[in-house]
């Protein structure tokens, strides 16, 4: 085939030297050629290219190439300046367009020089100007007759262009429309483009694509037509088989080497170079059917040595059981046993080795670390803060704010006014020196200057205890905390007449348009007043300080079922809340007390004694409540009591007797309350004013384990909407303690819970305070409580865990629980190694424990 090409008169190092690629871009390029000569073969363009090879002739149509390539750029130009306007001239003027224009420019002088076209003074311009109209009217400025002269122009362009194309016609018989000169511009341009094309061919493409081809062809003509264009591009096409020759020989040369290079190292591969040494193909053929077949076993041999080394590394044994075939496991039981020692292995590594009890001590010394370590931040920052900011003058001021303090006294001195100003203008330096001030809404009202806000922020606790003449102290910052509570005592302005200050509200704050002026009056508290205003109020529902029967009460009544107790009762006291009815009960005068319920005094002061003896009392603080605040009740049972434990009980117990104003603020484990009126009294003032009903809130709610109610009167004496009525119908009839316990939620908490139960500990499964649960809880001798947390097998995530230790955090706090956390994965393991730290946090509360195999009779 090379041979053959080389007869043709084809140069075959030409084209090897072009390449492939080279050879078949020829190639499609001839053929691309030949296709154009073939259509143009007796067409105008064919006939035009043979006419200008006559220099002659060639310089006429390059003549005429650039006369009209000029009119068609002028005819452009001026059919974009007319478009979209209507222009109309009448034949007359159509007919002789020389004297129009001349007209025209005449009238356009004129407008541009701002004179008029008069008809007595310029008759035919005055016509022209009538005549010819722009969108429908005359002629009346210098674009309409720029215009006229453009479309008249255009005319006359076109007819030149025309006639141009019309000379041509006759010669070649071009393709020029019968009606030539109506829009030449349409078909010209076309016509022209179409010659410039044909004859690009003979001028540029051609010479160019000759050059080329000598390349390969040294013997190509110079003058060819579509024929002979045809047959080279078939010849260049053929010569594609030169570099495929070239290619296979390459090809067997070097699987001839490979062959000789690879042939010792493999059976396969020698049975291939003899085949290929001797021309055999059917020895060929089946030995690289060999060689495929195990090609196709590579990936699993390549696998099964990629993983016998893995397992070699962790398992040597296994790996040359294996290697030798004497395994005795088939896959899925290796796969079995695989799985387990990697579960062993892990469970080993992170799980195994930590212990819970242990973990639960570092969280316990964590959080004590924490509380310690935010106290000292806190102290550390504010002193920081006052080092940062205490400069000589500050120093000097804070100086002098004390020593004034100390010459105020009392307030009561001829010079108290003086040293009160003194301290104001030294506190007017010293405030910035010191991050956090401590001290009474009186005391703030004195000292700092209320001219404009001095604090970021100011927290005002027992607002509700405030006046209105407080309200001044939240002008001292820019944002107020106030915490109160409008369910409790409010502030007592004793002698104050209320009629005089409904007088000063009506005469000042109504006329000065105060927002809810009618509520400063004596009875609205500081955080009555910043409720109104607040923009964002909080209700802290969680309550830790009493057992949910005995805030049970309060919840009910005045804040409607929200507050959410969290703790539960202590073991050793039966009862919540009691009620002992004194019916032989009345008060009678007193000289040194005033009026006193002897009998119900007594009967409270018994129950003191008893409490006192009571070990299950032991070491709980009293307190006892005078619900008549007005009655000598108070004073007599602080002078009985006295008398029936003596002073050092007293103390002990930090036993505190007055009436609900006394305990504002304040509570005991054990609140005995008297409410001090009898039946026998007769008529029985009611308590069913607001204020009345916050002593009785107040007095109900400062019990934290048991509440006692005194009464020697019945629910029929009093007034259904008196608050000491409410009181004794939930004291007579209190709720039942709420469930604490349950059955154990999963298989894990039954194993656990039979373990403890064998064990000797008497359990409540799904143990409950207010809203929180713990899975098993003991109580200990000395009223601590042994909580167990049963953790299983599901992780529920980040927050869960973090409720979890928030929940156990709580309960460690409020609800005196020690806690020892079980992980199922540990006790399904080895139940016993699980239950250790069990029995030794029971062994440390005093839990006596019942030995393995013997019988509980506990």
């Amino acid at each position: 085939m090379v041979d053959a090409l080389r007869d043709r008169g084809m140069a075959i190092d030409g084209v090897r030297e072009h390449g492939s690629t080279v050879v078949d871009e020829l190639a499609a390029a001839l053929r691309g050629a030949a296709d154009e000569l073939t259509r143009r073969e007796g067409s105008w363009t064919d006939r035009l290219g043979q006419l200008i090879r006559d220099p002659s002739w060639r310089a006429v149509w390059d003549g005429h190439v650039a006369a009209c390539q000029q009119l068609l750029g002028e005819l452009g130009r001026r059919t974009a300046f007319v478009a979209g306007r209507r222009i109309v001239i009448p034949e007359p003027y159509v007919a002789q367009p020389r004297r129009l224009l001349t007209q025209l420019s005449e009238i356009r002088a004129r407008y541009a020089a701002g004179k008029s076209v008069r008809r007595l003074t310029h008759a035919e311009l005055a016509r022209v100007v009538a005549d010819v109209h722009v969108d429908g009217e005359p002629l009346r400025t210098v674009d309409d007759v720029d215009l006229v002269i453009a479309t008249v122009e255009r005319e006359q362009l076109r007819q030149q262009l025309a006639a141009r194309w019309d000379e041509w016609r006759g010669r070649l018989d071009a393709p020029v429309p019968q009606d030539a000169s109506s829009e030449p511009e349409l078909w010209a341009g076309r016509l022209l483009s179409s010659a410039v094309a044909a004859l690009e061919w003979e001028s540029r493409r051609w010479p160019e694509l000759h050059a080329e081809l000598v390349t390969v062809f040294p013997r190509c003509p110079r003058d060819v037509d579509a024929r002979q264009i045809a047959e080279l591009a078939g010849a260049v096409e053929a010569a594609g088989n030169v570099l495929l020759a070239d290619r296979l020989d390459a090809e067997r040369s070097a699987m001839a080497d490979w062959l000789r290079r690879f042939a010792p190292e493999s059976p396969q591969i020698q049975a291939l170079a003899a085949a290929w040494d001797s021309g055999d193909l059917v020895g060929w053929d089946a030995a690289l059917a060999e060689v495929r077949r195990l090609w196709t076993l590579r990936p699993d041999a390549t696998r099964y040595a990629a993983l016998h080394a893995r397992l070699a590394t962790v398992a040597p044994q296994w790996a040359a059981a294996i290697d030798a075939g004497a395994t005795g496991l088939d896959g899925a039981a290796a796969l079995r046993a695989w799985q387990w020692r990697q579960a062993q292995t892990w469970f080993d590594e992170v799980v195994g080795d930590v212990e819970g009890a242990d973990l639960g001590r570092r969280l316990e010394r964590a959080r004590d670390q924490i509380r310690r370590l935010t106290a000292d931040l806190v102290v550390t920052s504010a002193w920081l803060e006052v080092a940062l900011s205490l400069d000589d003058r500050r120093k000097a001021a804070l100086a002098d704010w004390t020593a004034a303090l100390r010459k105020i006294g009392k307030g009561t001195g001829k010079s108290a006014a003086h040293w009160q100003a003194a301290a104001q203008r030294a506190m007017s330096e010293a405030v910035t020196a010191v991050p956090v001030w401590i001290m009474s809404i009186d005391r703030a009202l004195e000292q700092f200057p209320g001219v404009s806000p001095i604090f970021d922020v100011v927290i005002v606790d027992e607002a509700s205890q405030a006046d209105l003449f407080a309200l001044p102290v939240l002008t001292l910052a820019r944002r107020a905390v106030v915490v109160g509570d409008d369910q409790q005592i409010g502030p007592q302005l004793v002698g104050v007449p209320t009629d005089r200050v409904n007088a000063l509200v009506a005469t000042h704050l109504h006329p000065a348009g105060v927002p809810s002026a009618e509520h400063f009056d004596t009875e609205s508290s500081l955080y009555d007043h910043a409720v109104r205003r607040s923009p964002q109020r909080i209700l802290l529902t969680e309550h830790f300080r009493s057992v949910p029967e005995i805030i049970g009460f309060s919840s009910g009544v005045y804040y409607d079922g929200k507050i959410q107790p969290l703790r539960a009762a202590r073991s050793g006291l039966d009862r919540a809340i009691v009620a002992e009815h004194v019916p032989d009960g009345k008060r009678v005068p007193l000289a040194e007390y005033g009026e006193v319920n002897i009998a119900e005094a007594e009967a409270l002061v018994a129950r003191v004694a008893a409490i006192v003896a009571d070990p299950s009392y032991a070491g709980r603080s009293l307190g006892v409540v005078s619900l008549l605040s007005g009655s000598g009740q108070a004073a007599y049972l602080q002078h009985r009591l006295r008398e029936e434990i003596g002073p050092d009980e007293l103390e002990r117990r930090e036993l505190r007797v007055g009436d609900p104003y006394t305990f504002q603020g304040d509570e005991r484990d054990v609140v005995l309350a008297s409410m001090v009126v009898s039946s026998a009294d007769g008529a029985i003032g009611a308590f069913t004013k607001r204020d009345f009903h916050r002593r009785i809130n107040v007095a109900a709610s400062r019990a934290r384990d048991q509440l006692w109610l005194f009464h020697s009167v019945t629910l029929a004496d009093l007034h259904p909407d008196d608050a000491r009525a409410a009181l004794l119908a939930y004291a007579q009839r209190p709720p039942a303690p709420p469930e604490v316990g349950g059955e154990p939620a999963t298989e894990f908490q039954r194993a656990v819970h039979r373990r403890l139960t064998a064990a000797g500990l008497r359990t409540v499964p799904q143990f409950r305070i207010g809203t929180l649960k713990v899975d098993f809880m003991v109580a200990a001798p000395d009223g601590r409580r042994l909580a167990i947390e049963c953790d299983g097998d599901s992780y529920h995530g980040a927050e869960a865990f973090a409720h979890d230790l928030r929940r156990q955090a709580i309960l460690e706090r409020v609800g005196n629980c020690v806690f020892v956390r079980l992980r199922a994965s540990v006790f399904h393991r080895d139940p016993e190694a699980a239950m250790r730290p069990v029995w030794d946090r029971a062994d440390e509360l005093g839990l006596v424990l019942t030995p393995p195999g013997s019988t509980n009779t506990s």
